[in-house]
């Protein structure tokens, strides 16, 4: 039994293990895709400012 509880622990941790690393590149891919918006906004806006 001490020996299922150790699989089980063990194998817990690398569920956890890889939920953790897709949750960071899910996290990184939507900041990249803020950031990407977000500069493609400003470029659309800087004429705009130089106009003012």
């Amino acid at each position: 039994m001490l020996l299922a509880l150790l699989f089980t622990f063990v194998e817990s941790r690398q569920i956890v293990q890889r939920d953790l690393q897709s949750t960071a590149t899910l996290a990184l891919d939507q900041a990249k895709s803020i950031t990407t918006r977000a500069w493609s906004l400003l470029e659309t806006l800087q004429p705009l400012q130089e106009k003012l």
